[in-house]
């Protein structure tokens, strides 16, 4: 019963046409953390499997990090957070790869193949360097503006007040913590970004 009380107001806002998707997720949650939401799992094999494979990009954060002047515990994070480091995921809205790329935007940057890594990342450290620049160097307000958009973020004058974007930012600048003493070996400089190649 405390189940369907904790699920009810999300299947109101969102409709039941969401059922399957969220009741799929809820019991992945529930089978995650022993039957116990809220209270994360003790670690297992799966979860040193899943450190291993974040640490699998690291030398290609580091070198987009490097190459454009972006902190490499931010690129760390913003991956984390948009595709938990799946490579071939794919938004509904189209967005692609680790950096959750739109291909309007991979174009922009000319990366036609955003499913490959090492494309998708350059990509979206460029466009999170562009963001920054855009954003006073903010990387709260750049983050925001990288989910919910730069015009958005300019408009409310910060970080806009929709939920989603509110949580998304709070998640990535969690993650960038985490990732800010494991990654300060990838650390970026600070200069102007190089030339684009």
């Amino acid at each position: 019963m405390g189940f369907v009380r904790q699920i009810e107001p999300k299947l109101r806002s969102i409709g039941l046409v969401a059922f399957p998707l969220l009741a799929t997720v809820m019991l992945a949650t529930l089978t995650r953390s022993g039957g116990n939401l809220g209270e994360s799992a003790p670690p297992t094999d799966d979860t040193l499997a899943s450190a291993r494979a974040h640490a699998r990009f690291d030398d290609l954060i580091r070198k987009y990090a490097a190459r454009y002047g972006v902190e490499a515990a931010l690129i760390k994070a913003v991956m984390h957070a948009e595709s938990d480091f799946r490579v071939r995921v794919r938004s509904l809205r189209g967005a692609c790869g680790l950096m959750q790329v739109m291909p309007r935007t991979g174009r922009a940057y000319g990366v036609r193949h955003l499913d490959d890594p090492n494309e998708n990342v350059r990509a979206g450290v460029r466009y999170l360097r562009f963001l920054l620049d855009v954003h006073d160097h903010d990387p709260e307000l750049a983050v925001a503006a990288y989910n919910a958009g730069s015009s958005t973020v300019k408009q409310y004058g910060g970080i806009p007040p929709f939920p989603e974007t509110r949580r998304y930012v709070a998640k990535v600048m969690r993650y960038r913590r985490r990732y800010q003493s494991e990654m300060a070996s990838l650390g970026a400089s600070t200069a102007a970004p190089r030339s684009e190649s």
